[in-house]
């Protein structure tokens, strides 16, 4: 016998942010195969950088805002308190992944559209962004990581 059910609001909220977590995450993963390929084919780079400085925009950083909005409104309608430690870790390491972005990462991105178009890519300029960039993109990939899995696991951390 099949069970139907309506969806709660609530489980269509929880829904709504597991969308915004598959396409956040999944766009930051992305991103480090398209400069791997671009890479390769180094003629592709400048639109490779100028697609990602889009996606980023348009895609990953709406997708995380509204997993702050989502998460947020979630906590409100559910049992769990605000001051679950795996709440307030995973929110911490969200804060430090925002920051990295968008006072980091984002702007690293433009630059490199910016002096690969000035100098290529054998200019000093952009090498440096490049590795600053890199480096800050793992980082950036690695807190969300632990930011999901936080949110999965929901371990008694303290």
């Amino acid at each position: 016998m099949l069970y139907s059910e309506a969806m709660t609001a609530y489980e269509l909220l929880r829904f709504v942010h597991v969308l915004f977590a598959v396409t956040a995450v999944g766009a930051n993963i992305t991103y480090s195969v398209w400069l791997a390929q671009a890479s390769r084919e180094p003629e592709h780079l400048d639109y490779t950088l100028r697609g990602l400085v889009l996606l980023d925009g348009r895609v990953t950083t709406p997708s995380y805002i509204m997993l702050l909005v989502t998460g947020a409104a979630l906590v409100l309608q559910g049992n769990v308190p605000w001051g679950s430690s795996w709440l307030v870790t995973a929110i911490a390491l969200y804060a430090v992944a925002a920051i990295l972005s968008a006072f980091w990462y984002a702007p690293l991105l433009r630059a490199q559209v910016v002096a690969l178009r000035r100098q290529a890519l054998a200019g000093d300029a952009y090498r440096a962004l490049e590795q600053r960039a890199r480096a800050i993109g793992a980082t950036i990939l690695v807190v969300v990581l632990a930011v999901v899995y936080l949110m999965v696991t929901k371990p008694a951390l303290w």
